[in-house]
């Protein structure tokens, strides 16, 4: 995720970190995609998922505030967000 900061400029990247968001929890057994090992699943315990898939719902519900803020008008509030998710390196507003 690091080039996504610098590509939020795009309407479709942040409509699609959304339904990534949205999409996510239902997929966590993938291939390990630095192919350092097979799939990242098998050694996930219950625990760990279930912190794994509720990280991923408030990214969820989180990114779809900042895309209804955005829509509202709020850009300060919409960027806020936004860096709460991807972190200080997201651009700051104003």
């Amino acid at each position: 995720m690091d080039c996504i900061p610098g590509q939020m400029t795009d309407p479709y990247v942040r409509q699609n970190c959304h339904v990534f968001f949205e999409y996510a929890p239902l997929h966590l057994d993938v291939q390990d995609p630095a192919g350092h090992s097979g799939s990242l699943g098998p050694g996930t315990d219950y625990i760990k998922r279930g912190f794994m898939t509720d990280a991923l719902r408030s990214a969820y519900d989180r990114s779809g505030r900042a895309l209804e803020a955005e829509n509202k008008g709020d850009h300060a509030e919409a960027i806020r967000l936004w860096r709460i998710l991807f972190g200080g390196e997201f651009p700051a507003y104003g």
